[in-house]
């Protein structure tokens, strides 16, 4: 009797999980409404964030709904997906891109473009520096096999650490003590990185 009791009061939990259709075909207030709700957002984070395919789709169509609270998040699970399946996600960059050729320039949509994807790498203030090490090391790893598209991405990638050694030469980082790959990075996805 008990574990009907369970099952009762968790099949709900199940049921009212957002599904990437629930953001797709709702209007652009809907969708916001959506995104508002922290169990939602979070599904969409977690989604992107491990490359899946479904929710990857979703993000051209979400970019101008999505609470600017959760802009960060979205940008850090696109970079996260981009090292984990660089042709998944580069193809919905260009996506992105085409939003914004089509829409117009906005700091809302901007965010989520490949010029800014593209030149993402763990915050140094959080992060330790191996973490950019690791992170910039995965990329060179998996960009070029994702063509044309995909060696771009990094060469913007490349200017970056470039920038950031000269920099750091200068006046040294304070990095953070974080390891990106465990302590945001899934380690429980398979990646592409051979």
């Amino acid at each position: 009797m008990k574990g009907l009791v369970l099952f009762i009061l968790t099949v709900p939990l199940f049921a009212n999980a957002i599904q990437p259709k629930d953001l797709t075909s709702a209007d652009e207030h809907h969708k916001y409404l959506l995104l508002q709700n922290p169990a939602n957002s979070k599904q969409l984070i977690r989604g992107v964030k491990s490359s899946q395919p479904i929710w990857l789709a979703v993000v051209p169509d979400i970019i101008d709904s999505l609470p600017q609270s959760q802009n960060h998040a979205l940008m850090n699970a696109l970079a996260a997906s981009l090292i984990r399946s660089a042709p998944d996600t580069l193809h919905t960059l260009a996506e992105v891109d085409k939003v914004i050729a089509r829409e117009g320039h906005s700091s809302q949509r901007d965010k989520f473009g490949s010029d800014i994807i593209c030149v993402y790498v763990p915050d140094p203030d959080i992060y330790n520096k191996q973490s950019v090490k690791e992170y910039f090391s995965r990329a060179k790893a998996v960009l070029p096999q994702a063509g044309e598209a995909g060696r771009s991405c990094l060469e913007i990638m490349g200017e970056l650490i470039a920038e950031m050694k000269r920099e750091n030469e200068k006046k040294p980082y304070k990095w953070g003590n974080k390891d990106y790959f465990k302590s945001y990075y899934p380690l429980n996805v398979p990646t592409e990185t051979p």
